[in-house]
């Protein structure tokens, strides 16, 4: 759920004209909510949005960092964040996983 709303005013801030990203950081959000209550329907879409996560953490590191190594704090900051995103992210697919009976 705080990937979702993070993801979402990334997204505000940095690709306005994304519609595709909005659509997926708010599907996070609603399925992150759900998981909170023990949907399995919320956590079979959290496994299918997670390589999609990723890939979005990932490619948005890769282009900041294409560039060289900023010593801008604001840009050390969105790359340090975006790599926490992605180790959540396998972190949560990891533990949707070996908890995947407790769903109801």
């Amino acid at each position: 759920m705080v990937a979702g709303v993070y993801g979402l005013g990334l997204t505000i801030l940095l690709a306005s004209s994304l519609t595709p990203l909005y659509l997926l950081h708010i599907l996070t959000s609603i399925t992150g909510f759900q998981i909170l209550k023990r949907r399995k329907w919320a956590a079979g879409l959290a496994l299918f949005l997670f390589p999609l996560m990723l890939v979005f953490s990932i490619s948005t590191v890769w282009y900041y960092l294409g560039g060289g190594i900023n010593s801008n704090i604001a840009t050390i900051a969105l790359n340090l964040t975006l790599m926490l995103y992605a180790a959540f992210a396998l972190i949560s697919v990891f533990l949707i996983s070996i908890s995947w009976k407790e769903f109801k």
